[in-house]
């Protein structure tokens, strides 16, 4: 049996201010830390942000702070009817707000670490091989 066609849904104004007004419309920062603190490991998906109307005095007043703090704005907002922890940080003349990854969902390092032994030596000769097999360097350290 063949998979149907993905099936798409267009909504109007209408059914986003039906939806949850504050909800869909509002970012609540929570704190700012610096941006070493959180790791890579958390970042998921970047989205540019935008002023609406009549906001953009506070738009460019939080772009300026960010930027010269060098700081980060920890936040959640709500998307599809879910909450998501996020991360608000300059980009340019812009901000961009990146989701995070709650730390739960994070095996602890703690759980696996040492339970792979790697011969640090025999790696690095491999790779080394390898790398010159690769770019065609007849001269790989045998």
């Amino acid at each position: 049996m063949a998979p149907s066609p993905p099936s798409i849904a267009t909504l109007s104004d209408a059914d986003f201010k039906h939806a949850n007004l504050k909800a869909s419309e509002t970012i609540d920062i929570s704190s700012f830390t610096e941006a070493a603190e959180i790791s890579p490991a958390y970042y998921q998906i970047p989205y540019y942000l935008l002023p609406g109307k009549g906001e953009e005095k506070v738009y460019a007043l939080l772009t300026a702070a960010l930027q010269s703090s060098r700081k980060v704005a920890v936040a959640t907002f709500v998307m599809r009817g879910r909450q998501h922890l996020c991360v608000v940080t300059p980009a340019a003349e812009s901000l961009m707000l990146i989701t995070l990854s709650f730390a739960k969902k994070f095996c602890p390092r703690s759980s696996w670490r040492g339970q792979f032994q790697i011969d640090k030596a025999q790696g690095s000769r491999s790779a080394c091989e390898l790398n010159q097999k690769l770019r065609g360097n007849e001269n790989a350290p045998e």
